[in-house]
């Protein structure tokens, strides 16, 4: 077993483990991980095999730079049914002002020509 990490005690009565909470940003660190992990997984899960193509590349060369804000914009374009995203990353359909944002524009500027492995 690795070394423990700090905020975990052990001992107490008969042996047993107790846990004490993480410290703040240890637990936003690991929140943004799971986030991530998760928007991940739905970037590649979506229905549509263009979408699971074009939302997943995106997502294993940004998700992990973006910002707060463009997480959380991410996370509502995943809501969105895969005909409208689809419509408006190519351009065939208006962007509603509510998603016209960085996350929208990020997906849109990927050069996904360079992102095939």
């Amino acid at each position: 077993m690795g070394a423990m990490p700090p905020w975990l005690l052990t001992g107490g009565c008969h042996g047993l483990i107790s846990y004490l909470r993480a410290p703040w940003d240890v637990r936003m660190t690991e929140a943004r991980e799971i986030l991530v992990k998760r928007l991940r997984f739905r970037s590649w899960h979506r229905g549509m095999r263009e979408m699971d193509l074009l939302l997943g590349r995106f997502a294993d060369r940004h998700l992990d730079e973006l910002s707060p804000l463009q997480l959380r914009q991410y996370e509502a374009l995943l809501e969105v049914a895969d005909p409208d995203l689809y419509n408006w990353l190519t351009g065939t359909a208006p962007v509603p002002a509510n998603f016209d944002n960085e996350a929208l524009n990020l997906i849109k500027n990927l050069n996904f020509i360079s992102s095939i492995p």
